[in-house]
């Protein structure tokens, strides 16, 4: 079986509700009523997506906040429902967002683990097989049994990362996966997803940091106000990225 993804004209637009109330006046008379009037309006997050995700590419998506990067990674997911087009996959898909979101401050690292190793599909004699490795990776093994309370972040989010990316899939897709984290520990995670890759056939990578998608990456989409404005070689969407948004705000603020 072929493992992809395929988006064929996927748009997608959200209920907004604007609250109006007129002029002053007005306003003063409603707010003492306890009257509004509502008009429906919707948010267009997505339009005209077309994307085709082949196996063995680690595709990154770029864009300014708001551009609909973390929209477009929860339809390929599965998450959001596209209200034009349509999305197909073949294959498992694992969404790894808010990586250790659900941890519990409460239990401990080891605890913590198991109970983020079972969601993630594993058997509990998996993940204890799996945990001393875990712990190793993230350069937690003595604080395995201390509550995560007492982790500092950034030992969280080494926790966090290192189990989620145990995850066996076909398809992974990461939503700033790796902020908080240390630069040395970012620079092994890095390798820890050219590995992951062995086992994985398409790695779909959300980010603002663009040289971390460049090392991760094979290809690259930029998008701007839910469209797709280029699609290549990561090297040369950054540079295109980077040239508009140097246009808008100027160069200094890039530095």
């Amino acid at each position: 079986m072929s493992i992809h993804v395929k988006l064929s004209n996927v748009g997608l637009t959200f209920p907004r509700q604007i609250w109006q109330t007129g002029s002053l006046k007005e306003s003063a008379i409603n707010w003492a009523l306890r009257r509004r009037q509502r008009k429906e309006t919707t948010v267009t997050a997505l339009r005209g997506i077309n994307l085709e995700i082949k196996e063995g590419e680690r595709l990154g998506i770029v864009g300014h906040n708001g551009a609909g990067k973390s929209t477009l990674a929860r339809v390929i997911a599965g998450i959001y429902t596209p209200t034009e087009g349509t999305v197909e996959v073949s294959g498992k898909i694992v969404p790894l967002f808010q990586i250790g979101v659900g941890f519990n401050p409460e239990l401990t690292g080891m605890e913590n683990v198991q109970v983020a190793g079972t969601i993630l599909g594993f058997t509990i004699a998996e993940i204890r097989a799996k945990a001393p490795g875990i712990f190793r990776f993230a350069e937690l093994e003595e604080f395995a049994h201390l509550p995560i309370k007492y982790y500092s972040r950034g030992m969280g989010v080494r926790l966090a990362f290192t189990t989620a990316t145990e995850a066996d899939a076909d398809i992974l897709v990461l939503d700033e996966v790796f902020g908080g984290g240390d630069i040395t520990f970012k620079h092994r995670a890095i390798e820890r997803m050219n590995n992951l890759l062995d086992r994985t056939k398409i790695v779909v990578q959300v980010s603002h940091d663009t040289e971390l998608v460049q090392k991760v990456c094979n290809r690259m989409i930029w998008l701007r106000k839910g469209e797709i404005v280029m699609d290549g070689a990561p090297e040369q969407v950054v540079q295109a990225y980077k040239q508009d948004a140097a246009k808008a705000v100027g160069p200094e603020a890039l530095a």
